[in-house]
């Protein structure tokens, strides 16, 4: 994923588990540079996304945050939006639908997103 983000032009920061994902994104905020979108893997060792993702919203983290995740069954979407996600995509990632997930949450229109990956830039 990160791969393909980062060929699409985009800025990746990794985090091992929730845990040290929240760390990162809480110092970012505090930072006064949030980061523009999270990808949340929501099954993630130490602090899953969920708990991450609540964490963060209940700290006062407002920048979009998109669910990743091997569950797409009927009611996974709504649980990842009641943890606070802004977004909703599922694994394995299909790059159209994970662009879309991200510049909806953002607000852009993904058409911009794929002609930078399209373009390789």
């Amino acid at each position: 994923i990160s791969f393909v983000l980062e060929k699409a032009g985009a800025e990746v920061t990794l985090a091992e588990n929730g845990s040290i994902a929240h760390e990162k994104a809480m110092a970012a905020k505090d930072g006064g540079e949030p980061f523009d979108v999270i990808l949340m893997d929501m099954q993630m060792p130490v602090m899953d996304g969920y708990t991450a993702t609540k964490k963060l919203r209940d700290g006062g983290y407002t920048s979009p945050i998109v669910a990743l995740t091997a569950n797409a069954m009927a009611g996974d979407d709504e649980k990842c939006r009641e943890a606070g996600c802004d977004g909703y995509a599922t694994k394995p990632i299909d790059r159209e639908r994970l662009f879309s997930a991200i510049t909806q949450s953002l607000g852009h229109s993904a058409s911009k997103l794929e002609a930078r990956a399209d373009s390789g830039n």
